[in-house]
């Protein structure tokens, strides 16, 4: 911009002096070039952000195209150990995906609530609804509760021994009911 300013004031000076026709006939070279320089900078910036975008976007697929190799091969592992197949799990982990759960949290998470879901009896895609809905809210509700307990979840309980622990005294039953009204039950624990 400066050296555009330079020209503009070189010119004014040229016209005051010579008229016109000299000012513009001493000024248009100089003004084409800065033109053509300004508009080779632009391209420059648009050849580099399509190299920048483009590089981006490799670095980004082999990242995801790696987690997604390494979440199959876990999914064929935990599918070899389970009563769950390869598509049921897969499915799982794109319910969980769904809710927001994190990549380095999904494997052991479905894999804790296949456990769960397995040990019970009861269809995993219930306790991930559940679960899930917990994780949307923030906090655990009555309903989340209910659908727990039908999926023959003691959850009362353990959140009660958990926060006899952390509270050094005996929580109650009562006392977690009292705390899910009040919403003070987070996702971290129920989690």
């Amino acid at each position: 911009t400066q050296t555009f300013l330079s020209y503009v004031n070189e010119g004014l000076e040229v016209f005051k002096a010579n008229g016109k026709d000299a000012a513009l006939e001493e000024i248009y070279p100089k003004i084409i070039v800065l033109v053509i320089t300004l508009m080779s900078v632009y391209l420059l910036g648009l050849i580099c952000n399509f190299l920048w975008t483009r590089t981006m976007a490799k670095v980004t697929q082999g990242t995801l195209d790696h987690m997604r190799n390494e979440m199959f091969a876990k999914i064929q592992s935990l599918a070899v150990k389970s009563p769950f197949g390869i598509m049921d799990l897969n499915q799982y982990t794109k319910q969980l995906s769904a809710y927001g759960i994190e990549y380095n949290e999904l494997y052991d998470t479905m894999k804790r609530l296949a456990d769960i879901s397995a040990g019970v009896g009861v269809d995993m895609g219930r306790i991930i609804l559940a679960y899930g809905q917990v994780r949307a809210a923030g906090f655990l509700k009555g309903t989340e509760l209910r659908q727990f307990t039908e999926a023959n979840i003691p959850l009362v309980q353990k959140l009660a021994d958990r926060f006899s622990v952390l509270e050094k005294r005996i929580v109650s039953a009562a006392d977690v009911y009292d705390m899910i009204s009040k919403k003070k039950i987070t996702f971290e624990d129920v989690k």
